[in-house]
């Protein structure tokens, strides 16, 4: 599931941090304040895509649900449609930070350290797994030698992946 091409071209510059339509209202927010802008919508248009992408995740926006949250990426989207609560529709997008690839790594890493020190249950390469899944990332290798845990993990970025490699030794070996 991807934001509509024009959504996208938005939010590329990777300053902005949120987006409002309302009507015919557009307003960006790039870190001081909401500037109006050109709406790139017409009403139906709006309409059309807010159904779309709540189709593509799984909520119920339609008539008799107007109003609906959605979770895309690092992208959350609150849409209503013009039945009932509204005469229009409207969307406010919000830009969570990417979280970059070497953190990923070190997060997995140090789950599966905590995990073959207790403090977590489960497997330590599927918990590191979980973290790099959780986070937008895949994990490439997990190793454990000598309590110590290495892992790499990949995420794709625009036409590239980005890989990184983090060490975690459990706590008590030396």
């Amino acid at each position: 599931m991807q934001l509509p091409s024009k959504l996208q071209e938005l939010i590329e510059d990777p300053s902005v941090r949120d987006v409002v339509i309302s009507g015919g209202y557009c307003g960006v927010d790039r870190g001081f304040g909401i500037f109006e802008i050109a709406n790139p919508f017409t009403p139906e248009e709006l309409e059309g895509e807010l159904r779309q992408l709540a189709f593509e995740a799984g909520v119920r926006c339609d008539i008799a649900r107007p109003a609906a949250d959605i979770a895309l990426d690092r992208y959350r989207i609150h849409a209503v449609l013009p039945y009932g609560i509204s005469t229009t529709s409207h969307l406010s997008l919000r830009v969570h930070p990417e979280v970059r690839t070497q953190l990923i790594a070190d997060l997995a890493a140090l789950a599966a350290a905590d995990t073959m020190t207790g403090i977590i249950a489960g497997v330590p390469c599927e918990n590191a797994r979980e973290i790099a899944l959780g986070n937008g990332a895949s994990l490439e290798s997990c190793r454990i030698v000598s309590q110590v845990v290495s892992v790499r993990v990949g995420k794709e970025h625009l036409i590239f992946e980005v890989v990184a490699s983090a060490d975690a030794r459990a706590l008590g070996s030396m």
